[in-house]
């Protein structure tokens, strides 16, 4: 663990804890393993967090420090006691956190199930955490589609169900963070993007999901990379597609709505030249871009601008794709201070991007 925070220090990233994944929950665990409360009897927990506290501050590891009290309870395969429970190991722990390590932040509950009003899961945790005043820093749960499904992926309805829910057990409202994201059959360019769009419009940090394990969970940069026989690594085809949004999408963040179907969606920023980030997430289709308000980016209300596109291409699981492809600048006009930008989707796996810029 020390490795890997000082690895993300190095890079200005911060870490987030998984204290069971330190207690040994990691889903291979049986009933006859002890879990933390089990007949009533804390010490043993009470003592694993001191201990990790502990060996956090002898090694310098406090700063930007962020806390998962327990994933995945709900799912049934990280948590094998009843929900009465986990109610009590969360709220013992947030407690005991807040006691002697305050300067970190506390994420919570972590659940596989999205906010819900019929999971009691949730209701539980929601009428448990103001009840006792254990509320966390940071609202986290995981964002997984269901194989061959089309739902649970959504952060726009997902945030919308959770902000009811705040309403209706009077809770405040605090950042929200999804720290897992992305089914295996999305681990493509075109749902990155997707992804991209939607965490953007709703102020919403996202992680990616990792699905390997051995060796493999630390290695190739959840699949974002991959790796030559000699050992060298390259670029995967939505590590292109990161690249981009982290390096190219600067400037000021400009307002956008999905499509209809809810398939297409973007992200957009206006700098030197406005740039449009967008999939159909699994899907093809034909859309429009419709830039409203060119002037406000610089240019007249009509005449005739440049449109680069980008494509991201996935070249199947780590397989190697060394940039987008350039499909080159197309000359296209606009008038009533709008811009119309056909945008065809040929293949699902792909993330496109388009840049606008004068002539």
């Amino acid at each position: 663990m020390l490795s890997n925070y000082n690895t993300c220090r190095q890079f200005g990233a911060e870490f987030i804890i998984l204290l069971h994944d330190l207690w040994g929950a990691d889903g291979s665990e049986s009933q006859s393993d002890l879990f933390p409360g089990d007949n009533g009897d804390w010490s043993t927990w009470d003592s694993f967090l001191n201990q990790v506290v502990s060996d956090m501050r002898a090694n310098n590891m406090t700063t930007a420090i962020k806390v998962d009290i327990w994933n995945e309870a709900d799912g049934g395969g990280f948590w094998l006691r009843d929900r009465s429970q986990f109610m009590d190991m969360y709220a013992r722990t947030h407690n005991t956190l807040r006691n002697i390590l305050p300067e970190a932040q506390i994420f919570g509950p972590t659940f596989t199930g999205q906010p819900d009003p019929n999971n009691v899961w949730w209701t539980d945790w929601l009428s448990m955490i103001g009840s006792q005043n254990v509320i966390p820093d940071v609202y986290c749960w995981h964002l997984i589609r269901q194989s061959g499904g089309s739902g649970g992926d959504d952060i726009t309805f997902s945030r919308g169900v959770f902000e009811q829910l705040l309403q209706q057990f009077g809770l405040p409202s605090r950042p929200i963070n999804i720290d897992e994201y992305g089914s295996p059959e999305e681990q493509v360019p075109a749902s990155s993007a997707w992804f991209m769009a939607r965490f953007e419009r709703n102020n919403i940090h996202g992680l990616r999901s990792v699905w390997t394990g051995g060796p493999s969970l630390h290695d190739f940069m959840t699949d974002l990379l991959g790796r030559t026989g000699d050992g060298v690594y390259f670029p995967a085809g939505e590590w292109q597609v990161y690249r981009y949004y982290g390096t190219n999408m600067t400037g000021n963040r400009v307002s956008s709505t999905p499509s209809a179907d809810g398939f297409f969606d973007i992200y957009a920023t206006a700098s030197d030249r406005v740039r449009i980030l967008g999939s159909a997430h699994t899907q093809t289709g034909s859309y429009t871009i419709h830039v409203d308000g060119m002037a406000d980016f610089g240019f007249n209300t009509q005449g005739t601008v440049n449109v680069q596109t980008r494509e991201f291409p996935f070249a199947g699981l780590r397989g190697e794709v060394d940039g987008p492809i350039d499909h080159g600048v197309t000359t296209m006009s606009f008038q009533n201070n709008q811009l119309v930008i056909p945008a065809t989707i040929a293949v699902n796996t792909s993330a496109y991007a388009w840049e606008v810029f004068r002539i």
